[in-house]
């Protein structure tokens, strides 16, 4: 069987983006979405399968994507908070 091709895979996400748009989220992105997918459920790799790509793609929430999105700021802000902490460190 064949790999799911990008422009495949590319439709289900604008499909769901659009659905999400329309229904929740007006300001969400493609962008967000794939990495979502890219960092939760795909972390380990995209599945072989086009209808696993679906079923992940249609089963993903809104707030999968802002809990994903939130804990990476939140990490984020935690690294800038050391980074500020030792360089106010090595200034003394």
């Amino acid at each position: 069987m064949n790999q799911p091709t990008e422009e495949q895979i590319s439709f289900l996400l604008n499909l769901k983006l659009s659905n999400l748009r329309r229904e929740k989220l007006s300001t969400l992105t493609y962008q967000q979405i794939e990495h979502t997918l890219l960092t939760t459920r795909w972390a380990k790799g995209r599945p072989m399968h086009i209808n696993t790509i679906a079923r992940d793609i249609d089963e993903l929430t809104v707030e999968d994507i802002v809990n994903c999105l939130t804990r990476e700021a939140m990490v984020g802000k935690n690294d800038l908070t050391e980074l500020t902490d030792q360089i106010k460190g090595e200034g003394k």
